[in-house]
C-alpha cells in the first residue's frame, strides 16, 4: 500500500525554498521564475509526489470562497446478475445508504454493473482512471476474475462478505456474533432443539463464520438438544424442500435459524404452523422477511461506515491493497417479531452464555506448574 504521504513542506525543505513557493510552483502561478518552478517540479517527482485532486479542490473553494457541493465521484461497483434477485433485498439497502452518505459527505455516487456491461476488471479500472475516480466501493463480488483486480492507484472497501477474499479493507456484519446471538436468545425464548438451515453461497459468503458460531453453542447444550444442520444447493431447486422436509422429520428442532425466506413457506407446506409448532429466526432481515424474528445486522450502518472508511483513505492519500488486512465488522441487534413465541421454559434454558471462560480456566489448570 502507498501510504506515505509527500507534503508541500517536504518538498520545500528539500528544494530549499519556502512553503508558499512550492504551493504557487504546484498551483501553476507564473509569478515564480523558470529556474525555481524547474527545481520544486524536480524534486517533487523524484520524491514521488502525487497531488490528490480532492484536496486540491477543496483548497481551491477555500481561496474562491465557494461553498462546497462536490469533491468527487465515488464508484458503486458490483457484477450482480438479474438471476440473483433472491440475496439483493439486502444488497439494495447497503447502496442505498451508501449513497446517502457520499451525498452528505459531498460526493456523487456512481454504480457500476461490471457483469451486466460486459467489463472486465482491467477495463473497469482503465474507465475509472480515465474519469478520475479514485473511490471504489465493492460489495459482494461473485466471480474470481476480480480477485486479480490491480489497482494500486485507487481507494477500495470491500462492503459485505469477503467473496474477493482477504484483499482490501472490509466492512461487514459480524456474522459469528450474529449467530450467536440469534441462538442465545432463542434459548432465552425457551427454544431447546435449535437448528440451522443453509445453503452453500451463504456458508461460501461468510466462509464459515455463522456454522462456526452455531456449532460453538452447539457443543455446549445438551446431548439430546444437538442437531445436524441442513445445507441446500440453492434455496430454488425443487428438490431441495423434499431434503428439507426429511432433514425436519428426522432432527425435530422447535426452532430454526436460516437466512432464506422460503424457509417459511417450505415449514406451512409440510403442514408445521410458524410460530405455533416451530419458531423461525432470520440472520439478516430485510424487507423480504418483513416482520420476522431475527437479526438486524444494520445494513445502513454498515453502508454509511464503508462510505466513511473509503472517504478517510482518500483524504489520506491511501492507495492499493493493505499490507495488513483490515476489517471493521458490524454487530447485529435482535428482533423480536411474529414467526417466535415464547417457549415452555425449562431449567436447561437459566443458563445460555457460553461458557467458554469456564473452560479456559479449567485448561489452565490442567497445565503444568512451570508452563506458566
Amino acid at each position: 500500500m502507498k501510504s506515505r504521504i509527500i507534503t508541500t513542506r517536504m518538498i520545500a525543505k528539500r528544494a530549499g525554498v519556502s512553503h508558499s513557493t512550492v504551493a504557487r510552483v504546484l498551483r501553476n502561478d507564473g509569478r515564480i521564475c523558470p529556474k525555481t518552478s524547474q527545481k520544486v517540479l524536480t524534486c517533487a517527482e523524484k520524491m514521488g509526489y502525487r497531488a490528490d485532486p480532492l484536496i486540491q479542490a477543496f483548497a481551491h473553494r477555500v481561496r474562491s470562497g465557494k461553498t462546497a457541493k462536490g469533491t468527487g465521484i465515488l464508484a458503486w461497483v458490483d457484477d450482480v446478475r438479474e438471476e440473483h434477485e433472491w440475496y439483493l433485498p439486502w444488497h439494495r439497502r447497503l447502496h442505498r445508504a451508501a449513497n446517502a452518505r457520499a451525498k452528505e459527505l459531498g460526493y456523487s455516487f456512481e454504480r457500476f454493473s461490471a457483469t451486466r456491461a460486459g467489463l472486465s476488471p482491467e477495463r473497469l479500472v482503465k474507465i475509472l482512471r480515465t474519469r478520475a475516480i479514485r473511490g471504489v466501493l465493492m460489495p459482494m463480488t461473485l466471480t474470481d476474475t476480480w480477485q486479480s483486480l490491480s489497482a494500486d492507484d485507487l481507494a477500495v472497501v470491500v462492503l459485505g462478505p469477503p467473496m474477493m477474499g482477504q484483499q482490501y479493507i472490509r466492512v461487514s456484519a459480524d456474522e459469528h456474533y450474529n449467530m450467536s446471538l440469534a441462538y442465545q436468545e432463542a434459548r432465552r425464548l425457551g427454544y431447546q432443539r435449535i437448528g440451522f438451515a443453509t445453503n452453500c453461497f451463504q456458508l461460501d459468503t461468510a466462509q464459515g463464520s455463522l456454522l462456526s458460531s452455531y456449532l460453538l453453542h452447539q457443543q455446549h447444550s445438551p446431548p439430546q438438544d444437538r442437531l445436524p444442520y441442513f445445507i441446500c444447493d440453492h434455496p430454488q431447486h425443487t428438490n431441495e424442500q423434499a431434503a428439507f422436509e426429511q432433514w425436519l422429520d428426522h432432527s425435530q428442532p422447535d426452532a430454526i435459524i436460516c437466512h432464506h425466506h422460503d424457509i417459511l413457506k417450505w415449514l406451512e407446506e409440510s403442514g408445521r404452523r410458524v410460530p405455533e409448532d416451530i419458531g423461525l429466526i432470520h440472520t439478516k432481515l430485510a424487507r423480504d422477511v418483513q416482520g420476522w424474528t431475527g437479526i438486524n445486522d444494520h445494513h445502513g450502518q454498515q453502508g454509511a461506515l464503508a462510505v466513511d472508511t473509503l472517504v478517510s483513505q482518500l483524504v489520506s492519500n491511501v492507495y492499493g491493497r493493505p499490507q495488513v488486512q483490515q476489517e471493521i465488522l458490524v454487530k447485529g441487534q435482535w428482533v423480536t417479531g411474529k414467526t417466535t413465541t415464547r417457549a415452555h421454559q425449562t431449567s436447561s434454558t437459566s443458563s445460555i452464555e457460553v461458557p467458554s471462560p469456564y473452560y479456559h480456566r479449567r485448561w489452565f489448570k490442567q497445565l503444568p506448574q512451570d508452563f506458566l
